[in-house]
Formats: C-alpha cells, structure tokens, sequence
C-alpha cells in the first residue's frame, strides 16, 4: 500500500488517508466531490465570466465545516490503514476531541487537506 501521511493536531500526528470510503462520505454530504474540493481549497465562483463563457473563480477562505467534517474522516481511514497494515491497534479519537486540539492556523491545517486530498485525486502509476 502508499505510504500513510500524518496530520498534526496540537502535539500529537495522527495518520490520514483519502481514500474511496472517505470520498464516498463526501459525496454523500456534498453531493459532488467536486463541490468539496472547491470548498475545502476556498474557490469560488464570483458570478462573472470572462470573454470565452468560462467561469470566473476567485480564492477565499478554507471552508471551516468542511475542514471539521474531513478532519476526523481522514484520521480515522489513517488510523484503521496503519492498525491493519502494521498490526496495531491505536483508538480512534472522538470526533470533538480531535477539533478542540487543533490549534495550528487553519491555513496550515487546510494545507496538508489539500495536499492529501490531491494524493488522492493523482493518477497511480
């Protein structure tokens, strides 16, 4: 398998991973991975086009519920991914308890989202 990438959250890492199943959740909730890619990046249509009818998208802000309902999904793909493939047996933290340590800039934390979320999306070899 890919080798797993961590998140930090406060001063612990947990693992992560996007993965069909997490993607799966996101559709349901979203209704398009698409959409959840746009919000998760912070993109948005601004309701204008230009000279060839494509839409026009401006940057913002990460979407914050996006990022509280991703967050846990991710750890605990990580979490069941490392204790299968490495025969442990880590617990998997509470949903609250995970967001109420984060404490890095929710630009940073976004940041290895995307990154994670874009390993996924990449076309394997």
């Amino acid at each position: 398998m890919e080798k797993i990438n961590y998140l930090k959250i406060d001063e612990k890492e947990y693992p992560i991973r996007f993965d069909w199943y997490v993607l799966k959740e996101v559709q349901e909730k979203y209704g398009t991975v698409n959409k959840f890619e746009k919000l998760l990046k912070g993109i948005k249509f601004n309701g204008e086009y230009d000279e060839d009818g494509n839409k026009i998208m401006t940057r913002t802000e990460p979407d914050i519920g996006v990022m509280i309902f991703a967050i846990p999904l991710v750890i605990n793909e990580g979490i069941e991914i490392e204790n299968m493939e490495n025969h442990k047996n880590m617990a998997f933290p509470e949903e609250k308890e995970i967001i109420r340590s984060v404490l890095r800039d929710f630009y940073e934390v976004a940041a290895d989202l995307i990154e994670e979320f874009d390993r996924c999306m990449m076309p394997k070899k």
